[in-house]
């Protein structure tokens, strides 16, 4: 397990995404709670989930309470009414448990913008699966009751992407209304990247929306783990207005790499 130590890249985060173009220009004071991001970081690492593994039925019940979070938050489904898409399990686990006969899911909603950039998305995901159980070696007893001993919590990887993720839905909830244009955002929680990126690669290929009115796409992964002050930020080549953001936004003299 690797513990999540702090989350000294939130304000790098909260200042991109509000220096962005894309959100309005009346900026609200805001400041994340961490006793809540906590909580929900214990949330989806309680041993009552058992490591979110894929295909599982602890990994379904960590699908219904993302679902109830977005609800909560205000969102609507994403997929035709529905928080949930279901797709089919390929291959083996990581373990080597096979996957085939076994189904799995991605939860998303909609944050709905305004004027003429409503039919424009930002995406904004975090993949919420984990390792699960840990395997018993082969002639060994079975595995005990689900407890700190055999199962991977994930929190880092990545019940703490997850924690952002609903953190940025309260903080762009929480902007006042004005009359400018912005855009929707799509928030996904995505199923199956351990064991291949089989959840993002479902959504991809049957998104719930048109992929030619996606202007960007943000993904939270492992986050909050600090050393010697230093934040990776990957994929800013993707996209020419993306280096000066994250440059801007980097108020906290992190040493970005």
């Amino acid at each position: 397990m690797r513990v999540l130590r702090n989350f000294g890249c939130w304000s790098l985060v909260l200042v991109l995404l509000i220096a962005a173009p894309v959100w309005a220009q009346d900026a609200i004071e805001y400041a994340p709670d961490s006793e809540r991001l906590l909580s929900r970081v214990q949330i989806l690492t309680d041993p009552a989930l058992a490591g979110r593994g894929s295909g599982t039925p602890e990994l379904m019940a960590a699908v219904d309470t993302l679902a109830t979070w977005l609800s909560t938050a205000g969102l609507e489904p994403a997929f035709g009414g529905s928080w949930f898409q279901d797709f089919d399990l390929t291959g083996e686990g990581w373990a080597g448990n096979e996957l085939v006969g076994h189904q799995d899911r991605n939860v998303a909603g909609i944050l709905r913008g305004t004027g003429d950039l409503a039919d424009r998305f930002i995406v904004i995901g975090a993949h919420f699966d984990h390792l699960g159980r840990v395997v018993p070696v082969a002639g060994s007893a079975p595995a005990p009751a689900p407890g700190p001993e055999n199962y991977y919590p994930g929190a880092n990887d990545n019940a703490s992407g997850v924690t952002v993720v609903w953190e940025l839905i309260h903080l762009m909830r929480s902007r006042p209304t004005i009359d400018e244009p912005r855009r929707s955002v799509l928030v996904v929680f995505f199923g199956g990247e351990e064991v291949g990126l089989q959840g993002s690669g479902h959504f991809v290929a049957y998104p719930p929306i048109d992929l030619e009115h996606v202007d960007a796409m943000i993904n939270f992964d492992t986050v909050g783990q600090l050393t010697d002050n230093r934040l990776y930020v990957s994929g800013i080549g993707t996209a020419a207005a993306l280096p000066a953001l994250v440059t801007a936004a980097n108020t906290d003299g992190l040493d970005l790499s």
